[in-house]
């Protein structure tokens, strides 16, 4: 199976999204090029690297899109630092 479901969202980066993300083919030179990025990996059974999608985006999930900083809850968080 080398496609993905458009209904749920990718937990890992692909095979050629890897090859991409790094300019590299060979899984040791890939596993150099995230090493030398700061990128985490596991090693997969076959010596390619499996990337989780977390690692690229963390918090790409949580983050809200555009607008301001909630400055309320920021104000918040002040004041119980100063309590």
């Amino acid at each position: 199976m080398t496609g993905r479901s458009s209904l749920a969202p990718a937990l890992w980066l692909s095979q050629e999204e890897i090859a991409d993300l790094t300019s590299r083919v060979k899984p040791a030179a890939q596993r150099r090029a995230l090493d030398r990025m700061g990128i985490g990996y596991r090693v997969r059974p076959d010596g390619r690297p499996l990337v989780l999608v977390e690692q690229i985006q963390p918090d790409a999930r949580r983050r809200p899109v555009g607008g301001e900083p909630n400055w309320d809850a920021l104000d918040r968080l002040q004041d119980r630092e100063r309590a």
